[in-house]
């Protein structure tokens, strides 16, 4: 699959504390997916089909 065809809601949306994955309902996941995707696009750099990492320590 090329950037051109991954649609936004083909991202995964992972959430880890200390490692560990939490389980999220859909509802929850694409909310944290459309926000940091809108977030992205506002910076330079952001390639659509890309993977982001966001990491808060």
């Amino acid at each position: 699959m090329n950037n051109e065809t991954i649609k936004e809601n083909d991202y995964v949306v992972e959430v880890q504390f200390d490692g560990k994955t939490i389980p999220m309902v859909p509802f929850v996941q694409e909310v944290i997916r459309n926000v940091v995707i809108g977030l992205m696009k506002s910076l330079r750099g952001y390639e659509h089909g890309a993977e982001i990492r966001l990491l808060i320590k």
